[in-house]
């Protein structure tokens, strides 16, 4: 279960942080070598089971990868069409349009949380 939600948690900051970064309009293979490499890495070092991650860009497929196992016990490799059972999807997608917003420029984040929510002034 452990694992699960670790692979959950990298796969959702892999998707919510890498795009930001490319904010060009081409995209570096290079850098995205370097994603599949850290995650790699991770599943060698055995944090990780296996990983799957897709990224788009105005609508077009820009990267896609399948690394580890979906089945540690039984040498299962991992697909990019596998299906993950996720159970709550609130933290993602509160922190989406948080980023959303931070790239719209509406907050900075060295704000103090005083100025959003007064209550913590002190």
């Amino acid at each position: 279960m452990k694992n699960s939600k670790n692979l959950i948690l990298i796969l959702f900051f892999a998707l919510v942080f890498s795009i930001p970064g490319f904010s060009q309009s081409k995209f570096s293979s290079e850098r995205l070598d370097r994603y599949d490499e850290f995650f790699q890495s991770e599943i060698e070092k055995g944090k990780l089971p296996g990983i799957v991650t897709l990224i788009y860009k105005d609508g077009e497929k820009v990267h896609e990868s399948a690394l580890g196992y979906s089945d540690i016990a039984g040498k299962k490799p991992m697909r990019t069409d596998q299906i993950f059972y996720i159970q709550s999807m609130t933290k993602p997608i509160v922190t989406t349009a948080f980023m959303m917003l931070y790239e719209e420029g509406h907050f900075f984040l060295t704000d103090p949380v005083s100025k959003y929510l007064p209550e913590f002034k002190e």
